[in-house]
């Protein structure tokens, strides 16, 4: 039978609770440390919404693979070699592995 976890706690982590501000930053973190900063070089009018654009651009620069957006109606379902998807598309089809 499954533990039952504090509502204060987000997660777990080898087996001990974490609340939910150490969790968030713990992902944040490991996500900074793979990351790369980009600049993007050329303007894109893809969106119709212009503020949206400037994370097409810098999708295009980083020739990444996804573009995690909540928004996903802003964007094309594409763009060049990154696919635009939501946080849970994102994670069933990558799962922690970005994360390690």
């Amino acid at each position: 039978m499954p533990t039952q976890m504090n509502p204060k706690t987000a997660c777990r982590h080898q087996n001990k609770e974490i609340s939910p501000f150490t969790c968030q930053n713990f992902g944040l973190a490991r996500l900074r440390r793979s990351s790369v900063l980009v600049m993007p070089t050329r303007k894109v009018s893809a969106s119709p919404d212009d503020s949206d654009n400037r994370f097409l651009e810098c999708a295009e620069a980083a020739r990444a693979d996804f573009l995690v957006t909540g928004n996903t109606k802003h964007f094309p379902k594409r763009w060049k070699r990154t696919e635009v998807v939501n946080a849970r598309e994102f994670l069933s089809r990558t799962g922690s592995s970005f994360l390690e």
